[in-house]
This record gives structure tokens, C-alpha cells and sequence, in this order.
């Protein structure tokens, strides 16, 4: 799980302790050698050092201890045993429910990242994703808890020393006053390019953006990837920030641009307005923020495809996203004229 998956958690979280009123013990499913010593949890797997959980007043986080290769090679073959999806499905469902009634009566509830029955993919075929019904993609998750999901927002926190640090590395160091915030690339791990935006596209609307910009002392700050081609007129900061810094960034900024992914999520987090440019693989309404960002999508007849490359539509659903357009959706948030 990236970046986004994370924050979409904070979300279920949130919801998850508003309702039982206790911390949430972020962990993995407990393997062989974890039952056998009496823990509903991975020992050997914890999130303290997570760079979206850090400083979350609403978890808490296992005490990590390292297994003997014996230990190992016992969860090994455990893994193999419930490697077939159906007889997983029906252990991780086990631990779930066992962990529910376990902890009913402490004050934390053991929360699984990694179990694939939270997963808002109800199917994975060769080609595509198959996403679940019953709404957004966080409240998929928290109704496996019998949890009515109402948190709009990622949640993302700093400490008061944090921001000082991050307040001179960043915005001091880097001079920046008024500025917006992109990101043209996009993860392709999961979904090839199907939700990047061209980059002729993004060089297009720089263009167009770049001298009005510049009249009013607004900067375009890029960020993103070192492997992310760098675009012309911006202040270039690719790689040379940690995601905890480019949440800082983002939270000081004007405005941020990008597309469905994990600076998505971050910027809802941060609460920076928004313009997200939207493809098909999913829809804004499942796995966006329409409430809360200005999202451009539109709407092509094979959305929701969850395809993971290979777009048979010449991923016209990017494509035929207008620079201009956007240009003026940029315009009307500074309050400039075109």
C-alpha cells in the first residue's frame, strides 16, 4: 500500500475511533508464529516510522520484535497453506472477527492495513480491477466494521517543532512566498499511464499560465518524482523533498494542480484547494474528493474501467482534458482574469 492508500486510512480511522471511542493499533494480520504466541498481530511488521501516520493522536503502534529464522520459515509454509485466495479470505475474516470481540473491552482495536478483504477491489482479473459498490472507497472499508463512514478529509499532522523545521527548510530555504503547487507525473505502478495527463498538455497550459503568473509574483513550484521530466517555468523541487516536506509545501501553497493519486489524497489532507485532472480508471465519486477539491473529469463512456494499462480508447479519457480549459479553472481560483 502507497502513500494514498495510507491517507485514504486516516479516513477509516477516524471514523472507526469516532465510533468506538478507542485508539487504533495499526498492524498486519498476525501469521503462525504470532497465533502460537498469543498475539492478534504481526510482531515483526509495525507503522511507527509510516511518514502519514506519524504524530496521528488516534493510533498507537505494536511494540516491533524480530523472529528467529526458525519462526520465519514456520510463517513461510503458513503462508503457503492460506495462499489460496478463498482459504485467506476466510482467515483474515476469522482474525478480523476475533479481534472485535477480543479487544471489545480494552481501550484500542487492532486495525489490519494489509489484509486484502479491505480491499475496495471486489475482483482482480489479468487485465482490471473490479471495484466494490456501497459507495466511496473509505466507506467500503468501514463497513466491514458495521461502521457508517462521515469523514470527509485525510488527516495528516505536524508538531509544533516539525513545522518550525520544515517552515526554514523548505519555505525559507527555497525563498517562496506566493505560490502554486503541481505535480504532472504519475505512479505507474498500478495503472500504467492511464492516469497521467500528457505532458504536451501540462507544457500547454504552463504556456498559458506562465505569463499572468509572473505578473503577480506567483511561482509554479514543481514536485514529484526525480524521473517526472521537469517543465519549464517552474521552480523545480523533484526529488529533493521527503512526502512529509512536500505536505508542508503543499499546505503553505496558493493552489495545488495534479491527477488522481497519491498527492491527491495529501492535498485533501492538507486542506490546499485543488484542481485534479480525472481519468477513467475510477470515478470522482468513488475515489475522489468532489466535496472538497475542483475536479475536471469528464465523464467518458468506459469509466470506472480499474484497467491496468493497455487502454483500448486511447485514453481518451485524459486526453480530452482542455489546457485552456483548465487555464481557466486555474484563473477563476487566484481570482485573475484570462
Amino acid at each position: 500500500m502507497g502513500y494514498g492508500g495510507n491517507l485514504v486510512w486516516t479516513r477509516v480511522i477516524s471514523s472507526i475511533n469516532k465510533e468506538f471511542n478507542k485508539k487504533i493499533l495499526l498492524c498486519d494480520k498476525p501469521l503462525l508464529s504470532d497465533l502460537l504466541r498469543g498475539n492478534l498481530y504481526n510482531c515483526e511488521s509495525d507503522y511507527e516510522n509510516d511518514e502519514v501516520f506519524r504524530n496521528n493522536p488516534k493510533v498507537k503502534f505494536i511494540r516491533c520484535q524480530n523472529k528467529t529464522i526458525p519462526l520465519r520459515f514456520v510463517d513461510y509454509l503458513f503462508k503457503i497453506i492460506i495462499y489460496p485466495r478463498v482459504l485467506l479470505i476466510i482467515y483474515e475474516w476469522i482474525i478480523f472477527k476475533s479481534s472485535l470481540l477480543v479487544h471489545r473491552n480494552r481501550d484500542f482495536l487492532p486495525v489490519y492495513l494489509d489484509m486484502f478483504i479491505h480491499s475496495y477491489a471486489r475482483r482482480e482479473l489479468s487485465d482490471r480491477f473490479i471495484w466494490k459498490d456501497g459507495g466511496d472507497i473509505a466507506s467500503v472499508i468501514t463497513q466491514n466494521f458495521g461502521v457508517e463512514h462521515s469523514v470527509k478529509n485525510c488527516e495528516f499532522f505536524f508538531s509544533k517543532n516539525e513545522s518550525e523545521v520544515l517552515q526554514k527548510k523548505i519555505i525559507d530555504n527555497y525563498k517562496l512566498k506566493k505560490y502554486i503547487v503541481i505535480e504532472s507525473g504519475s505512479n505507474t505502478d498500478w495503472f500504467g499511464d492511464l492516469r497521467a495527463w500528457p505532458e504536451e498538455s501540462w507544457k500547454t497550459l504552463l504556456g498559458e499560465l506562465s505569463p499572468k503568473l509572473i505578473d503577480e509574483d506567483i511561482e509554479i513550484v514543481q514536485v514529484g518524482l526525480k524521473t517526472t521530466n521537469a517543465l519549464n517555468g517552474v521552480k523545480d523541487l523533484r526529488g529533493k523533498t521527503t512526502f512529509r516536506e512536500v505536505a508542508y509545501l503543499m499546505s503553505k501553497s496558493m493552489l495545488f494542480i495534479g491527477t488522481e493519486g497519491g498527492l491527491m489524497h495529501l492535498a485533501n489532507s492538507v486542506k490546499v484547494d485543488s484542481i485534479i485532472l480525472w481519468g477513467g480508471v475510477t470515478t470522482p465519486e468513488f475515489a475522489g474528493y468532489k466535496d472538497t477539491q475542483t475536479v475536471i473529469c469528464n465523464y467518458v463512456d468506459c469509466i470506472s474501467c480499474g484497467l491496468k494499462g493497455n487502454c483500448p480508447n486511447n485514453i481518451k479519457c485524459m486526453k480530452s482534458i482542455s489546457p485552456s480549459h483548465v487555464k481557466e479553472v486555474v484563473f477563476k481560483k487566484l481570482s485573475l482574469e484570462s
